[in-house]
């Protein structure tokens, strides 16, 4: 027993272990419950008597990148300096989406992950991701293959220092191997799988401000419409896209002009790609005939972004904003770059130098991406505390989704609540830019229930009231207002 007076516990038969084939086993053990408060010492005590081998499977890893003496930064550096003396250190991470803290996470790698798993790989270590249709939900650290640290325990600093866990120490070889054992059958990869199919963008587009910035100065969002088809066009040849005038008025939506309006609005625009942007080079079809238009982009063999195809599929392409669409754009190429990738940061400033745009246009193009729920944003922190000088934002993309899967899960809130609620709780998630966010609308009609429309409505107020640049204009911070009212 240690001095802070954990109960040890000696039985046999005593763990159970549910196997995937729903048999109950039962295994000689030594337990130790580990009261709050005691989780890092008890971890890193195992850590660092580790001789041979250190296996983590942890659904979060929230490492901040700027408290490098926190809880977490301690446990991971504690993995780094048993892979430095030697010991076989392996970490499996999972990818899917959850709330942590009161913030939404990314489908793909979370920020929170992504990061250290960088800083892990950087220092040596093997880091590897779940398969993204399965959650790893474990919180297990197996040392030796013979003690397990298991329980309700995320590697986040309110787990390891404010959240009352439930955690025990295992001292057991049987259940060791049998732990590793169940994690080996968990699909794996050194990042997570992306997103297919996908439609390859010329970064060309996007990296010269005679480009994409005249783009956006000449209000020419039909170009970018217009080119984005091309490269999304199945080549029939090495050297060209076919396109039929047809398949252009469609997909572009010039359906309501006139014929001959239309092809010539066609022509217009090709002209422009190829003669005001540089981005193409096309031969006009003869007079007599409107079957096709030949397309090859150009300059061949430049870097590219990558687009799911579901941008169109799903009529991204029609329901996003012009500024949307481009901020899109810039998202997916700097999140590629990034090295905490998904993740990537440049303050609003700085993109639009870079890019030719204005600072508004970013502004309001990464609004747009956040309203739709398609990009995740960390305020930078007011560090030094003058509102002008806090760190630029952080962003880490989420996936495309089915617009009308989105319809289908507010309406089935509807029918389980009522129209009314789901309609307030909309617009208590608006005030934050989450109004396409299930999740927050469903938890902020929960808070609703819980204290009443007068408190949620105040503290919306006051949220909502902040200014859209301040970086707790979030819907975490709004719940921890609400609470925060509810209880005085």
């Amino acid at each position: 027993m240690t001095d802070w007076g954990r109960r040890v516990v000696r039985a046999i038969g005593v763990l159970g272990l549910v196997a995937a084939t729903a048999a109950l086993h039962a295994y000689p053990a030594e337990i130790e419950n580990i009261p709050p408060g005691q989780y890092v010492p008890v971890a890193l005590q195992e850590l660092q008597r580790a001789k041979a081998s250190i296996h983590l499977y942890m659904y979060v890893i929230a490492l901040p990148s700027s408290r490098q003496g926190s809880m977490v930064h301690r446990l991971v550096d504690a993995l780094v300096e048993a892979q430095r003396r030697g010991v076989a250190v392996t970490v499996v991470l999972d990818q899917n989406i959850d709330w942590v803290d009161g913030h939404r996470g990314s489908v793909s790698t979370t920020e929170k992950n992504a990061a250290a798993a960088v800083y892990l790989r950087d220092r040596g270590i093997a880091v590897a991701f779940d398969d993204e249709a399965v959650y790893t939900h474990a919180k297990v650290l197996i040392v030796d293959h013979a003690t397990v640290l298991v329980g309700s325990t995320n590697w986040t600093e309110a787990a390891l220092t404010r959240n009352v866990e439930g955690t025990v120490l295992v001292r057991s070889p049987a259940l060791a191997q049998a732990l590793l054992a169940q994690f080996a059958g968990v699909a794996r990869a050194s990042r997570p799988a992306p997103e297919r199919p996908t439609i390859r963008v010329p970064e060309a587009l996007l990296t010269s401000p005679h480009r994409l910035g005249r783009m956006v100065r000449d209000h020419d969002e039909r170009a970018l419409d217009l080119f984005l088809l091309l490269c999304r066009a199945d080549p029939r040849s090495d050297t060209a896209v076919v396109l039929t005038y047809a398949q252009v008025v469609d997909a572009l939506d010039f359906r309501r002009e006139v014929q001959a309006s239309q092809r010539q609005t066609v022509r217009n625009l090709l002209s422009r790609l190829q003669n005001r942007y540089g981005l193409i080079t096309y031969q006009a079809p003869a007079a007599a005939q409107d079957l096709v238009v030949r397309v090859s982009p150009a300059p061949d063999g430049d870097p590219a972004v990558t687009v799911p195809a579901a941008y169109w599929e799903w009529g991204w392409d029609r329901r996003l904003t012009f500024r949307g669409k481009v901020m899109y754009l810039l998202s997916q190429m700097y999140a590629a770059r990034s090295p905490f990738a998904p993740t990537w940061s440049w303050s609003q400033e700085d993109l639009a130098a870079r890019h030719g745009l204005s600072v508004a246009f970013v502004n309001y193009g990464l609004m747009d991406l956040r309203r739709q729920n398609l990009i995740e944003v960390e305020p930078g922190a007011l560090t030094p505390a003058r509102f002008g000088d806090r760190h630029a934002n952080r962003y880490t993309p989420n996936p495309l989704y089915d617009p009308k899967a989105l319809d289908h899960a507010l309406a089935a809130l509807e029918i389980q609540y009522g129209k009314a609620p789901v309609r307030r709780a909309k617009g208590y998630a608006a005030a934050v830019h989450e109004d396409h966010d299930v999740r927050a609308i469903t938890r902020l009609m929960a808070l609703e229930r819980e204290f009443g429309q007068a408190v949620v409505r105040r503290a919306v107020a006051k949220v909502g009231a902040m200014n859209g640049s301040n970086p707790k204009k979030t819907v975490g911070y709004l719940i921890r207002v609400i609470q925060g009212m509810g209880k005085e």
